[in-house]
């Protein structure tokens, strides 16, 4: 994207997307690497393009990523608990807590262990 087409309002969006993802990355992501041990993650694949990966810290905190690349909806998920980092799309949230991964849609999650 040319830097001078940045305030027309589609690379507007895009553009705060990319820094609120880096954001979040920046901020929740990246704290938790030193807590990570190897083996710390899990993947659970829910069908053809869809699956879930937890990825545990020494001290309890959980890091979820639910995932659905596929152009069908996946029904039976378990959702994470915990913060919501982000969603993609938005109007997605409402089907995830439902125990439903939207086709095409992503929800990271942080679970904080709790003291």
């Amino acid at each position: 994207m040319p830097w001078d087409a940045v305030s027309a309002p589609v690379h507007r969006t895009w553009l705060a997307l990319y820094r609120h993802l880096l954001d979040v990355r920046r901020t929740q992501v990246m704290p938790l690497l030193p807590r990570l041990d190897g083996r710390c993650g899990a993947a659970e694949v829910h069908g053809a393009g869809a699956l879930t990966v937890r990825w545990r810290t020494r001290d309890g905190t959980v890091l979820t990523l639910a995932l659905n690349l596929s152009a069908q909806d996946c029904r039976g998920v378990t959702a994470a608990d915990g913060e919501v980092l982000h969603i993609e799309p938005a109007h997605a949230a409402a089907a995830y807590t439902g125990g439903m991964l939207p086709a095409y849609s992503a929800r990271i999650t942080l679970t904080r262990r709790t003291a």
